[in-house]
């Protein structure tokens, strides 16, 4: 099942189980759902209205799908655990406080499930160690092609450890501030600036390897 044929059968769901209460609730317009905040959307959704989630899934399903994939799996592995953290998502709303940004509840759902996801997968397991995995060897290669470039970053970043390559992934790429992060990944701040300034470190010194 591919990811929006997967999203939209979950929608399909929700609308046949709670078919009574969504039919009472009024849509939003689409200037609403533009100018809405995150917050106010999962609020809405917490209350039925399957636009609110429309738009949230819309928002950030792409970054979510990203943000997966830098963690070294393949997309038929990145999709299914992108349907994991949205059906998280579902099955929580009438838990959901809005005390906190709606991207750092998103986030913190993601990165449980890549937890579980590496835990429960014996060729994954060592990501989570804290020592620096031994990166395969890249051949040079001329260096001319962007795409060969990003390929080599991108599997720089997923032969970082675990803990370093989601709290640089987070900083760098989702744009979430040091303190949400150290909510997320339940770490004390100073903490988490260490393990992004290590990755910094790390992805220089073999950038700079590469280079030369």
């Amino acid at each position: 099942m591919t990811l929006d044929r997967g999203v939209a059968e979950t929608d399909r769901r929700i609308v046949v189980s709670n078919s009574s209460v969504h039919a009472m609730m009024p849509l939003m317009t689409d200037e609403q759902k533009d100018t809405t905040t995150d917050e106010a959307l999962m609020l809405a959704y917490k209350e039925g209205q399957l636009t609110a989630f429309e738009q949230l899934y819309h928002r950030h399903k792409a970054p979510v799908y990203r943000f997966i994939l830098r963690h070294g799996v393949d997309k038929p592995v990145a999709e299914e655990l992108l349907q994991d953290v949205w059906s998280s998502i579902i099955k929580g709303r009438l838990n959901y406080q809005d005390s906190a940004k709606f991207t750092t509840w998103l986030y913190k759902i993601t990165r449980n499930r890549l937890v579980d996801f590496y835990r429960s997968n014996k060729q994954h397991v060592q990501l989570l160690d804290e020592d620096l995995a031994a990166l395969e060897d890249l051949s040079e290669g001329s260096g001319a092609a962007k795409d060969e470039a990003f390929a080599k970053i991108r599997q720089m970043i997923s032969a970082l450890p675990f803990a370093q390559r989601q709290a640089f992934l987070l900083h760098y790429e989702v744009g979430l501030s040091v303190p949400d992060i150290a909510t997320i990944s339940q770490e004390h701040v100073e903490a988490v600036k260490s393990r992004i300034r290590y990755a910094v470190d790390k992805l220089q010194q073999r950038l700079g390897g590469h280079n030369e």
